[in-house]
């Protein structure tokens, strides 16, 4: 997974390395371990996703992307 801008303002895009089309969640935890953006979104196995972050604060967060086909989590950065 590769997400970009990092570190980010208003919106990251997050590339998966999955070329299969189908229904994704995206959940984004504080430094805490709390939830603080959850998304259910359709890839369509090509395109990055476009996820707003425009309601989080600066900081470090854990993303975590997945679907019946893939998993995985990183720790982007936002700054305002």
């Amino acid at each position: 997974m590769k997400i970009f801008p990092n570190p980010a303002t208003d919106y990251m895009n997050i590339s998966l390395n999955s070329n299969v089309a189908e229904p994704t969640e995206i959940t984004i935890y504080d430094q805490r371990g709390r939830k603080v953006y959850i998304s259910k979104c359709n890839y369509d196995g090509v395109s990055p996703i476009a996820t707003n972050m425009s309601a989080l604060s600066s900081g470090v967060y854990l993303i975590s992307v997945k679907n019946s086909h893939y998993w995985s989590t990183k720790s982007p950065c936002i700054a305002k």
